[in-house]
């Protein structure tokens, strides 16, 4: 089945992150897409992330950094080990809902002109509380795709919500 459909990698940055990641992790593998590569790179943590990582045992692939050097270069080295045909990013405590790579992939499909997609996405906390915060947009996410060239007619969007094409980050 998988060999219709194009290969995703998602790219989750991680530092001390073991109390989120195991659920940024699933939310992942759940999603109804079957061809998914999960990279999850290892800013250095001090504490037990790798841990919590080595429970996922040949679903996804560890990249460590020698240094610690923030999300962006984490997001950058992700991408350099990439095989997909997109990137879809996932911060290490956030959570997709299970359909968002269909729908977001079925945008682009759409809008072949797009070079990537967002969507809004709910905020909530660690207790599962809503914030209401206008720039944050509907609970139920709307997808956008744009051209690089009009990404920021709005500017406020999640790196979580992001896909865009491998072409893009050439």
């Amino acid at each position: 089945m998988t060999e219709n459909l194009a290969k995703v990698s998602v790219i989750i940055p991680a530092f001390n992150a073991e109390n989120f990641i195991g659920d940024a992790i699933n939310s992942a593998l759940k999603q109804h897409y079957d061809n998914l590569e999960i990279i999850v790179v290892n800013d250095c943590s001090t504490d037990n992330t790798l841990k919590v990582l080595s429970e996922f045992d040949n679903k996804i692939r560890i990249i460590n950094n020698t240094q610690n050097s923030g999300a962006s270069f984490s997001r950058n080295a992700g991408i350099k080990a990439a095989t997909g045909a997109f990137i879809a990013f996932l911060d290490a405590d956030d959570v997709w809902l299970a359909n968002k790579l269909n729908q977001q992939l079925a945008a682009l499909a759409q809008h072949p002109e797009s070079e990537f997609v967002y969507t809004d996405s709910p905020l909530i906390d660690i207790n599962n509380n809503g914030f209401d915060f206008e720039q944050v947009g509907p609970k139920q996410p709307e997808i956008e795709c744009k051209s690089l060239a009009n990404v920021f007619e709005k500017p406020y969007f999640s790196t979580s919500t992001i896909i865009l094409t491998r072409s893009l980050c050439q």
